[in-house]
């Protein structure tokens, strides 16, 4: 097999590699609604959540900014490897 012949396979693996799959479309979509599917849980559920433990919905609203400033550091480490 010839050095080009080689080059062309390689190249031919890495479009194939790189092709956007039904799984793969389904596993970015799921990523990119993860962060609106927890807040739209959580939201609703803060009052009972801040009764049972005795804070001020206010102090558990910590939390939900925790969570964003953490969702958003791991996209930054994450997304490179995407």
């Amino acid at each position: 097999m010839s050095a080009s012949t080689a080059k062309a396979l390689d190249a031919g693996a890495i479009v194939e590699a790189s092709r956007l799959t039904a799984g793969r479309l389904a596993l970015l979509a799921s990523l990119a609604a993860l962060g609106a599917l927890a807040t739209n849980i959580m939201l609703p559920a803060f009052p009972p959540i801040a009764r049972d433990l005795g804070v001020h919905p206010r102090d558990l609203a910590l939390t939900l900014g925790v969570f964003f400033v953490v969702f958003a550091c791991g996209q930054v480490f994450v997304g490179p490897f995407a």
